[in-house]
């Protein structure tokens, strides 16, 4: 499994909880904690995707959705040229690898160069074995339902305003 390795990300995670710990124990005004939508922003932008590579299929994790796809449908990248964070599969459009993208907070920072390389030699350490050739497209709810809380948060609070 390869999860987006994007320190800053991360960085900004514990350093925003702490903030929130904080606040919640020391503030003298109830309610005054605002920091959890951006925990939840931050998470959405890139922690929470990866990659997995099993013996019979890939698993695409991206903010939102996922992709399951079988092993010999996948096209396999030529270790010294391919660079892109998308997943070329036979009769299909290439399928994009958030884990492998900065995630908007590395600041340009090629944070995530090592993904390519380590799917090529896992690909090739994890021996294929027979599949059933399928491709399967889910929704992430529990990250859909979590984008739709914070936006209705937000609303929320500049109705309040």
């Amino acid at each position: 499994m390869h999860h987006q390795n994007d320190l800053q990300a991360r960085a900004l995670l514990v350093l925003t909880v702490a903030c929130e710990v904080f606040l919640a124990w020391f503030s003298p005004f109830p309610g005054s904690v605002g920091f959890a939508p951006v925990v939840v922003v931050v998470y959405l932008m890139g922690p929470c995707t990866s990659i997995v590579v099993t013996p019979d299929k890939l698993v695409v994790r991206n903010s939102f959705h996922s992709w399951h796809v079988a092993r010999s449908l996948i096209t396999y990248p030529d270790a010294n040229s391919w660079s892109k964070d998308e997943l070329t599969v036979r009769g299909r459009r290439p399928i994009s690898i958030s884990a492998f993208e900065p995630s908007g907070l590395s600041f340009g920072m090629a944070a995530l160069a090592g993904g390519p390389r380590w799917l090529i030699d896992t690909l090739g350490e994890i021996g294929p074995r027979p599949d059933d050739g399928l491709v399967a497209w889910r929704i992430r709810w529990v990250n859909v339902a979590l984008a739709v809380a914070i936006a209705g948060t937000w609303a929320w609070a500049y109705h309040r305003w």
